[in-house]
């Protein structure tokens, strides 16, 4: 607002919005504004400018958690009248991005749309020693490669663990303990996401397979390991559906009739 103070000026308009200098307050309770009308609006100022605004969703997978409210067909109207906006969708679990977006559906209001994917894959071995030889480079440390080596072996390549093991290296120092620091702290918050996913979806059964799948199973190996641990008779319909949920999130990959866990820090926690 500080910067693009005439956006106020088009956003004014909109049935519960309310701009206060260069603050808006929507109001949810009479009036509720309309996203629709908000995205007119918005549309309107970059016509008006002669530019391109592009809304971003990060993590955009948790909208399939919204209840009571459905995004995709306004998103839809957005894309076929709203010529001065762009929507970028990103997130770390492209199974449940893609169950959000619905592309795949023929019964979907954004089923045939044109879109760009980009997918960022984990980094190879020697582009995870790069990308922190040069963060340390960066921060003035001409970093251990015994260390950097020990680092990329137990992290892998996600990057996420890399900038934050780079992070606490630079406050504590490059040495083991901080390689372990950080794998224990790591570890946590990979468990406890895993976690709140059981805990959403309802059944331990999930954290049964991740046990199955710790150093890489097949469908045979771990309907054998889910029917010794629970004593029920597993099918292959459900089997198959906890699987895809798994992998949809992110939690399992799936190569050669081999389902594995791709993050080496929730392969530790477990």
């Amino acid at each position: 607002m500080p910067k693009f103070r005439k956006i106020a000026d088009y956003l004014r308009y909109v049935a519960g919005v309310n701009v206060v200098g260069v603050r808006i307050e929507f109001n949810w309770r009479e009036g509720r504004p309309s996203l629709a009308s908000i995205l007119d609006c918005l549309n309107n100022w970059a016509r008006d400018r002669g530019v391109k605004l592009v809304i971003v969703f990060d993590e955009a997978q948790e909208f399939v958690k919204l209840k009571g409210f459905n995004m995709i067909p306004i998103i839809s109207y957005a894309y076929d009248n709203l010529s001065n906006i762009s929507f970028i969708f990103a997130g770390s679990k492209i199974g449940m991005l893609y169950n959000f977006l619905k592309i795949d559906d023929p019964s979907s209001p954004l089923y045939g749309r044109y879109m760009e994917e980009i997918e960022l894959k984990p980094l190879t071995r020697e582009q995870s020693l790069e990308f922190l030889r040069i963060g340390f480079r960066q921060a003035g440390i001409e970093p251990n490669e015994e260390i950097l080596a020990k680092a990329v072996d137990r992290l892998n390549g996600i990057i996420g663990w890399l900038s934050y093991f780079g992070l606490i290296a630079l406050r504590e120092g490059l040495s083991d303990e901080t390689i372990m620091k950080v794998l224990e702290k790591a570890s946590k918050l990979a468990l406890e996401e895993l976690h709140n996913f059981v805990r959403l979806r309802g059944s331990r059964r999930y954290l049964e397979i991740m046990k199955a799948v710790k150093d890489g199973a097949t469908w045979s190996e771990i309907t054998r390991y889910l029917e010794l641990k629970t004593g029920e008779k597993i099918y292959s319909s459900a089997l198959s559906r906890l699987l895809q949920n798994l992998m949809d999130s992110g939690f399992i990959a799936k190569k050669n009739n081999m389902y594995y866990i791709p993050d080496p820090v929730l392969r530790y926690a477990l």
